[in-house]
């Protein structure tokens, strides 16, 4: 299991009821060998705004919170990837994902629950794909469902594709989004859910946080929820 470092662990017992009232020490040592590297601002937990003091059972939790999401099978397959780059460039959409579920479980692990992914991606050919369509494979659903209701929705779906800088060029990035992909998402949106693309974990996040606020897209993203492309700040991407 993933163990937090000294100043991960100084952080969070700053926030503590312990760390300026109490008489007992409010630093850990720290050492030569302590890590200094800090987590990126999609892993910090959800409530670290929280202007309140924790308790010391908060506390003991939110460590105990940290230390599993970095020990989840998201984390481990990030980590995995980024230490091999050249099978991580054969499965940037996959890698895209994985980033994705990593910040859902470190954000919203309420969410996180009641979230999956649909095994739509790989081609399966002779019985094997004969068998999974018989059991109710839906060719074209989205890869990520998200079964939590929110303002007047009853989910979310994420069709993800990887960056556009992740295509040759701008058209191939245009024509990645399929047919029957466009068609589901539009019923999805017409039956009461939220669906759309995501081109990589970054609009992934920025379509969940903006579901959980108001329930609507963002204006930026790369496909619009009619498959057009709306933003030309990608250009320079692809």
């Amino acid at each position: 299991m993933a163990v937090l470092s000294i100043t991960e662990r100084q952080k969070l017992l700053s926030n503590s009821r312990y760390s300026k009232s109490s008489s007992k020490r409010n630093t850990l040592p720290t050492g030569k060998s302590a890590s200094t590297n800090a987590r990126a601002s999609t892993d910090k937990p959800s409530n670290s705004n929280s202007n309140r003091k924790m308790s010391l059972a908060e506390y003991k939790k939110e460590v105990a919170a940290l230390e599993l999401s970095e020990d989840s099978i998201y984390a481990r397959e990030v980590k995995r990837l980024d230490a091999n780059p050249v099978i991580k460039n054969k499965m940037l959409e996959h890698y895209e994902q994985c980033l994705y579920f990593k910040w859902l479980l470190n954000n919203h692990p309420q969410i996180c629950d009641v979230a999956a992914s649909v095994p739509n991606g790989s081609k399966r050919v002779g019985m094997d794909g004969y068998s999974l369509s018989a059991e109710g494979l839906n060719k074209g659903w989205p890869d990520v469902q998200i079964m939590y209701p929110a303002n007047n929705k009853f989910g979310l779906f994420i069709e993800f594709k990887r960056q556009p800088c992740g295509y040759s060029c701008r058209s191939s990035a245009q024509a990645a989004p399929k047919e029957r992909q466009k068609s589901i998402i539009r019923k999805l949106n017409t039956m009461g859910y939220l669906a759309t693309f995501a081109f990589g974990c970054a609009e992934a996040i920025k379509i969940t946080e903006q579901y959980l606020l108001n329930g609507t897209l963002p204006t930026d993203l790369f496909f619009d929820n009619n498959c057009h492309q709306l933003s030309a700040t990608n250009d320079t991407q692809a």
